[in-house]
């Protein structure tokens, strides 16, 4: 890995920003579908196209441990871990503790109005995983209060400890002179096992521990989707001489989205989808091509952007939405909507909460957090 590659560390890849948006558009809208299951065929073929939720989210995980890779690491850089962790609790904590404190009133009600009907006696462990972000480690969906907020639990998680540990021993490998004219190699060994590991953690099964069946198969997603993009960085890094020409780029990532189409239409498996995202977080990173132009484009840039707060919004959004509609149909006597114009009703209404979220929430909260024990120059 060099510094001087003419790919810099603190270039955007901007392909990647457009590929978030996807997903947490893919992830947005297939719950919208599911919530309104009644209203359509899911089985039905362009309904079956938004229907890659869980995939999605590993996509999230890969990029996720390739952004890092990118940003942070290279041979001739020191990670200042305070910065670094003030840079990932900013980006992470303030939008997940504000979405997750508005479903604690809920979950009083529910626990003490109801007398443990919905909650149970497994309230406080509910209560305590969700303030302590490992909800998602514990199971995933079942103990998160916003159900989409297990994976960032899985993230965070990945932050602390996923890649300092594989820093340091991508780091420490390096200092060998074996492993610095084999590492290409040895990384692409890895990305191939990791890959293949993400598609057994679908397989697993709970772990009895006493009373209680851990299901380690988030946690397992989290660590092989993040693992595969830190390596897929370093194989970009240590290729940096070789920059494919845009015929080639083109016909992977086509390759890759053709792949999407067809399991999607049932003519291939889902699972080896699983297998096929390394390569397409791989060429497109080379933001060039026509995949790349069309990831450019100003509206998937936007998602991209706003990307975590369309996923953290989305889900409480549309149960509160739903409630409300109930409420008012009921109060006019008139049939509840559902359908397209219902679907587009709220697709517009969380993109313009996740647009006040990102511009007056997310992203004061992550500037705030990223300067505090910042000392000036002038101060020194």
């Amino acid at each position: 890995m060099s510094s001087s590659s003419s790919r810099a560390a603190d270039s955007i890849i901007y392909s990647h920003t457009g590929l978030r948006g996807i997903a947490a558009m893919s992830v947005f809208i297939a719950h919208i579908f599911l919530m309104e299951s009644t209203a359509w065929d899911l089985n039905y073929g362009f309904f079956r196209f938004f229907m890659w939720q869980n995939y999605a989210v590993d996509l999230f995980f890969i990029l996720s441990g390739f952004i890092l890779n990118w940003v942070y690491l290279s041979e001739t850089m020191t990670i200042k871990w305070s910065s670094y962790l003030r840079a990932r609790v900013g980006r992470i904590m303030p939008l997940y503790y504000l979405t997750t404190s508005l479903y604690l009133p809920l979950l009083f009600y529910r626990t003490f109005k109801h007398e443990h009907v919905y909650e149970g006696l497994a309230w406080p462990i509910t209560l305590f995983s969700n303030l302590f972000m490992v909800s998602g480690i514990m199971d995933g969906g079942k103990f998160t209060l916003n159900s989409p907020a297990w994976s960032i639990g899985v993230e965070f998680f990945c932050y602390l400890a996923v890649f300092p540990v594989l820093m340091q021993v991508y780091r420490f490998l390096s200092t060998h002179r074996w492993f610095v004219s084999h590492r290409l190699l040895f990384s692409i060994i890895l990305v191939c096992l990791f890959s293949h590991g993400l598609v057994l953690c679908y397989q697993f099964t709970p772990i009895p521990i006493y009373n209680w069946h851990w299901d380690s198969s988030w946690l397992g997603r989290g660590i092989f989707g993040f693992s595969i993009g830190f390596f897929l960085c370093i194989i970009f890094r240590l290729s940096s001489q070789w920059r494919p020409n845009v015929i080639l780029i083109n016909v992977v990532v086509i390759g890759v989205i053709t792949f999407f189409l067809l399991s999607r239409m049932n003519y291939l498996p889902e699972y080896p989808l699983l297998y096929a995202f390394p390569f397409l977080v791989y060429f497109t990173a080379f933001d060039r091509g026509l995949t790349a132009s069309i990831l450019k484009l100003n509206v998937f840039q936007w998602m991209g952007e706003r990307s975590y707060s369309i996923y953290l919004w989305h889900k409480m959004l549309l149960h509160s939405l739903a409630s409300l509609s109930i409420i008012i149909c009921r109060h006019l006597k008139i049939p509840n909507p559902i359908g397209l114009i219902n679907s587009i009703l709220l697709i517009i209404i969380v993109l313009l909460i996740s647009e006040l979220s990102y511009r007056y929430f997310e992203t004061p909260c992550r500037k705030l957090i990223r300067n505090l024990g910042r000392v000036k120059k002038a101060d020194i």
